[in-house]
């Protein structure tokens, strides 16, 4: 079998309203940018995959330079030969580890097989949880946690950096009054990598991490995430040892040496790669074990659109430390449309809070090729 061709495009959709993302103060978009990735081969097998593409255009076109050229006519199965190009590749733009994705489908319809058993995994179901965009007032969330409590949902993520930290827990002690005792509550702080901004939001300090997590585990949080920047590899070392609360964090750094650094240090308790964008399923797997000898929980990192979710839900179950699944599910802007709009059909989640992963060949979730088609930017 050979690689063909690697179609790549860029794709706006739009979303259900205005959306402020949590990482970006200030900033409003009404689009959902995906980079979307087609490999064909000789045997008429094609694998699909897709990513976040927040440089436009330019994503797809990277692609099309730097990775396109040294893979035609290159067997599909060769993963570890191909690895050097998409490093390479990666270095100078970004997530070209969605091709390698693409080439995970085509080597389970191969072989008949779901990519999450070839990665040695035997978890059908994953239990997901929701994961809240955006900061909305008391008023506003208290509405949004009752709705995550009757779709049956058995944890919930959500944003906390307020101006002040008895702001933070005043959202968290509403999620605990209305979810109750048994459903798990995590936080994401967002201070790993900040974008620039003229509204740059509230950035924390050693001390705010420490005090927010102190805090937090009185509420019987899961984890803290990203509370620190991603290369303060000695203070996050530091808030691991000080903090009883887990920290979580890893989704910002790019690079299997990256994620060395931050296991070498212990940087953090729990470990969140994503596959299409930190580095390839392969190295990701390799990353598992490394996780697993230093005691460190793997959980991948799912927040880009649907059928990049399906490569982090395959890599998840294919690990028996990954706790959750990442769901994004925030009403009225993050809902089922825009968030899976490429493909069928959406992966959703069961009134017992999983997600039952598809026995189909490699990825398994089918695309839509008319909303592909509908929102390519040409």
């Amino acid at each position: 079998m050979k690689i063909t061709n690697i179609e790549t495009r860029y794709l706006e959709i739009p979303l259900e309203g205005d959306f402020h993302p949590p990482w970006a103060p200030g900033m409003c978009t009404k689009l959902h940018q995906v980079l979307y990735v087609k490999v064909e081969t000789d045997e008429g097998i094609s694998g699909h995959a897709a990513t976040t593409a927040y440089a436009g255009k330019a994503a797809a076109e990277n692609i099309n330079v730097l990775v396109t050229p040294f893979l035609i006519g290159k067997d599909p199965f060769s993963l570890e030969d191909h690895i050097r190009v998409l490093r390479i590749a990666h270095q100078r733009a970004i997530f070209s580890w969605v091709v390698e994705c693409a080439l995970w489908d085509i080597i389970g319809q191969k072989c008949g097989q779901p990519i999450y058993k070839l990665l040695g995994g035997s978890r059908r179901k994953m239990p997901a949880y929701a994961c809240f965009a955006e900061l909305r007032d008391l008023a506003t969330r208290r509405h949004d946690l009752q709705k995550i409590k009757e779709l049956g949902f058995k944890a919930l993520k959500m944003r906390i950096h307020s101006p002040t930290l008895e702001e933070d827990l005043a959202q968290v002690a509403l999620a605990r009054e209305i979810l109750g005792p048994d459903i798990d509550i995590m936080c994401d702080a967002n201070q790993a990598a900040t974008w620039a901004s003229d509204q740059p939001g509230v950035v924390w300090d050693y001390a705010r991490a420490l005090r927010t997590a102190n805090e937090l585990e009185k509420f019987g949080v899961l984890w803290l995430e990203e509370p620190l920047p991603k290369f303060d590899y000695k203070g996050l070392s530091q808030l691991c040892r000080d903090s009883v609360l887990p920290i979580a964090g890893g989704e910002s750094n790019r690079g299997i040496h990256e994620f060395g650094a931050l296991i070498e240090n212990h940087c953090y308790d729990i470990i969140q790669v994503d596959p299409t964008f930190s580095e390839g399923m392969l190295q990701l797997k390799k990353l598992q074990g490394m996780c697993e000898y230093h005691n460190i929980i793997f959980q991948p990192h799912s927040w880009t659109n649907g059928l990049g979710f399906a490569y982090s839900l395959h890599l998840a179950a294919s690990s028996n430390s990954s706790l959750y699944i990442e769901y994004p599910y925030d009403p009225p802007v993050y809902g089922l449309g825009s968030f899976h709009a490429i493909l069928k059909e959406p992966v959703t989640v069961d009134k017992e809070g999983y997600i039952t992963l598809s026995d189909k060949p490699g990825v398994g979730y089918e695309i839509c090729q008319e909303a592909i088609d509908r929102y390519t930017v040409k």
